[in-house]
């Protein structure tokens, strides 16, 4: 069960940080962060 929850885990954070990434790239771009 932990490793099904700590793989599953990881694929969220894969696909947050797909969403996410392009959104602080941006935010830095905008205020020169």
């Amino acid at each position: 069960m932990k490793a099904s929850t700590r793989e599953a885990l990881l694929e969220y954070d894969n696909l947050l940080g797909k969403i996410v990434k392009p959104k602080e790239d941006i935010h830095r771009e905008t205020w020169g962060l």
